[in-house]
């Protein structure tokens, strides 16, 4: 559980009252909740290649 912890706060989900404790208390929880929406919402704002003027290699 630890690792995870460590893991979310490298990815910009804080957690700041308990940090990487190893215990799954409410704090992980919450970020394990919006990690879903939050990485979706970031997919949703990649520029899209079949329309974009990005070259494909």
């Amino acid at each position: 559980m630890k690792k995870i912890q460590e893991d979310f706060i490298r990815l910009v989900f804080p957690l700041p009252r308990y940090g990487a404790n190893g215990i799954f208390g409410e704090e992980t929880e919450d970020a394990v909740m919006a990690f879903p929406k939050r990485t979706v919402s970031a997919l949703m704002e990649l520029p899209d290649l079949e329309t974009s003027n990005i070259k494909k290699s």
